[in-house]
């Protein structure tokens, strides 16, 4: 089956399941208490990376875990192996949790109107994708069939969301969130980017753990 194919495939699947839902309203609702709760423009878009972390990791969560054992196993299969089903899965709900930051990113810009700079714009979009793709790591990490329970793997999502929302200096979450609170977030790019590199590295690290650690207990 061909890489497009498979992804249709999966997110024909993951659609029809539904489980994309539960995080989906968590975004919603977050980014609404966000965008009501007023605030500066890069102070809004610092709420909204905090909340994609973990609607990030949900949505992989979801979408590993929308299939049973025997559903999966032929899935694997049809997909060329257990590895390869597992990262499909993960672009299918890597890609919808992108789009959900694109649309954080146009709605925080259109709330602002003219407060906005398209430089500060552009800083907070970043921030913003970065703590979503480090969320999709941690989904990995926590999905089938490593945590095994959907219900304790989401519940890993949030304790981890939260420890990286209050611990000080973690990446990618408490460092975005320090940077863009201050309000000097587009000069300080040389900050960002050395928070993306640790997110990336961190990502990279979680995503071959999770890889691993699957193949053991496939």
């Amino acid at each position: 089956m061909s890489g497009f194919a498979a992804v249709r495939f999966v997110a024909a699947g993951s659609v029809g399941a539904q489980r994309w839902a539960a995080p989906v309203l968590f975004w919603a609702v977050g980014v609404g208490v966000t965008f009501v709760s007023g605030g500066g423009p890069l102070a809004t878009l610092a709420q909204a990376a905090a909340w994609l972390f973990p609607t990030g990791a949900w949505l992989v969560v979801a979408t590993t875990n929308t299939e049973d054992a025997g559903q999966a196993a032929v899935t694997a299969t049809a997909l060329g192996g257990p590895v390869r089903a597992r990262l499909v899965k993960l672009a299918v709900a890597g890609t919808a949790a992108v789009l959900l930051a694109a649309l954080s990113v146009g709605l925080a810009a259109a709330f602002a109107g003219g407060r906005i700079t398209a430089a500060q714009c552009l800083f907070g979009a970043t921030a913003v994708f970065a703590c979503t793709i480090g969320g999709c790591a941690l989904g990995l990490l926590c999905a089938h069939p490593v945590v095994d329970r959907p219900g304790w793997a989401v519940l890993v999502v949030l304790l981890t969301s939260l420890l990286e929302l209050v611990v000080p200096h973690v990446p990618p979450v408490r460092a975005v969130v320090t940077i863009l609170d201050s309000d000097r977030g587009s000069n300080r790019w040389n900050e960002l980017a050395a928070v993306i590199g640790e997110t990336v590295a961190a990502s990279a690290a979680l995503m071959a753990a999770a890889l691993a650690l699957g193949r053991r207990r496939s």
